[in-house]
């Protein structure tokens, strides 16, 4: 009762302030802001979703699941997404950046036959139960089928909730991502291994775009064929557990990134009076592109990647704890891009309250049961006395031992990237993660990435690449893991790509009679062996 007494007080003396002579300045201010942020029709239509977001977490904080929370969630965000189209509906720079980077037929076609040489590699036997099924996979399974059945005997005696957590504090609301799986592709095993096989497959033509965009096609391929192909992926594109959703999502996540990149180069270019003139640098707009007045005056274009940007983040904290990389990617990335002007103050407003919009839910639910954000983190960290001992040994002593905890982990991430294995539950250690070829793609790729350290792609592939094998492996006990490094792991595929690029641009430069010939002489042998 106090609350809503002082909510109407707070709406009386504001619509009081609105009627007076100062409350004209008051609304000039506003619009000036919402102008800025969204323009007049995508800010209604915006704070609309944001508000449908709010009431949804709201509502499933008293009563989870209930259907109508989840229409007002999904419709929120779909609002926002609509919110960004109607502000960049009038503006070229989504054909430009396809004319600036000379995107081709031949480039949808790379990558849907990527997608389709991955999906097949991580469909095939999956009827055969390969790998076998794991403890983890009938556990989340059970609770798949409860979200498709309902409450049965054998499943559960309640609904399964949306927006909370369940096995091992997984979010619940992957199940329901499941039990789609299963309503599609039939109630068994091979459909629940089937979704992971699809989002894993889809990480190809994902890795190949932002190489496309980044460096160039050879650099697009050659990451993307490297992923399709490498039996580590895969195993983990075969699992019914949420790894290689976020795995997706993080791909997803540094491609909208670099696109934002894009644009922001591609609308630096229609100011010619700036004060920093710095041309547009790298391969990526390397051939000059006619630039036309922007339809719009306004500055801040291109908010749709920037809604889907912060959606990304917020939606990734439904699956595998590993997504929590995404968040933590996304902060430097976003700070780069404004930076270096490729991205507005109102850009990273946008970004952020779209990331909290989707979370909020789970977020609300986190608040009030603090012991499931925090337990698995806890569990697996290897810098507490337990994890020191079971790291270095029972004569390892805490804190002294610390700096060499430290120096033991960062050797067994690495060596992951050189010649060991897997040392997780899931998979076999004795098989190395990575084959010769790969790997001194790899590091040669790594190398060319630090001389290009001013680049955004170089800086996002680097970022990507430390910060998830820091928090996903040097910051976690039985190292290297690969459930938790997964996420990290298709940077190395770009860095690869990246490399290739380098090498290709310098062969037309040196052979241009005959450097068609060599370069499908040497893809041809680079995928024989890597396959």
């Amino acid at each position: 009762g106090l609350a809503l007494f002082g909510a109407l007080l707070f709406m009386a003396a504001g619509t009081h302030r609105l009627s007076s002579r100062a409350g004209s300045k008051d609304i000039r201010f506003l619009r000036a802001v919402g102008g800025r942020l969204l323009g007049e029709p995508g800010l209604f239509v915006f704070w609309l979703g944001v508000l449908s977001t709010l009431a949804a977490a709201l509502m499933a904080r008293q009563d989870d699941p209930d259907p109508m929370v989840m229409a007002l969630w999904l419709g929120g965000m779909l609002a926002m997404v609509a919110a960004g189209w109607l502000h960049d509906r009038r503006t070229r720079l989504w054909q430009r950046m396809g004319e600036a980077v000379h995107w081709q037929r031949l480039d949808w076609s790379l990558m849907l036959g990527l997608f389709v040489a991955a999906l097949a590699l991580r469909a095939y036997m999956l009827d055969a139960y390969l790998p076998a099924m794991h403890g983890d996979e009938g556990e989340m399974g059970m609770l798949a089928r409860l979200a498709l059945h309902g409450p049965q005997p054998g499943l559960g005696d309640r609904a399964l909730a949306y927006f909370r957590t369940g096995f091992l504090d997984h979010p619940t609301l992957f199940h329901y991502v499941q039990a789609g799986a299963l309503a599609i592709f039939g109630d068994n095993i091979v459909s629940l291994k089937l979704l992971s096989a699809i989002f894993g497959a889809l990480c190809a033509p994902t890795l190949f775009a932002i190489g496309r965009l980044g460096w160039g096609r050879a650099a697009g391929l050659v990451a993307g064929w490297l992923l399709a192909v490498s039996h580590l992926h895969i195993h983990y594109s075969r699992i019914a557990l949420n790894n290689i959703e976020s795995v997706w999502l993080m791909a997803a996540l540094v491609l909208l990134a670099v696109m934002a990149w894009v644009l922001g180069e591609i609308q630096r270019e229609d100011k010619p009076d700036r004060a920093d003139s710095t041309p547009v640098d790298g391969p990526v707009l390397e051939v000059d592109v006619p630039i036309q007045q922007p339809e719009t005056s306004h500055a801040g274009a291109r908010l749709t990647i920037y809604v889907l940007l912060g959606l990304t983040v917020g939606l990734s904290q439904y699956f595998y704890y590993g997504s929590r990389l995404l968040a933590l990617l996304a902060i430097p990335i976003m700070l780069i891009l404004w930076r270096t002007r490729r991205a507005t103050f109102e850009h990273l407003v946008i970004a952020t309250v779209s990331s909290l919009a989707a979370f909020l839910p789970l977020m609300i639910f986190y608040f009030d049961n603090w012991a499931p954000f925090i337990n698995r983190m806890q569990g697996v960290s290897v810098f507490n006395p337990e994890g020191l001992m079971h790291t270095l040994g029972p004569n390892a002593v805490w804190p002294n031992d610390i700096p060499a905890l430290l120096l033991e982990q960062m050797e067994r991430n690495l060596r992951l990237f050189i010649q060991n294995g897997d040392r997780s539950a899931f998979y076999v250690t004795d098989i190395p993660a990575f084959d010769v070829v790969t790997v001194a793609l790899v590091w040669l790729g790594f190398g060319v990435l630090l001389t290009q350290w001013r680049r955004f792609p170089a800086q996002a592939t680097v970022l990507w690449f430390v910060l998830g094998v820091f928090f996903g492996g040097v910051l976690t006990n039985d190292a290297p893991n690969g459930p938790r490094l997964i996420v990290a792991i298709p940077a190395i595929f770009v860095a690869a790509g990246a490399g290739a690029q380098v090498f290709y641009d310098l062969l037309r430069h040196i052979w241009a009679a005959g450097q068609t010939r060599v370069a499908l002489a040497v893809a041809a042998l680079l995928a024989a062996v890597t396959l």
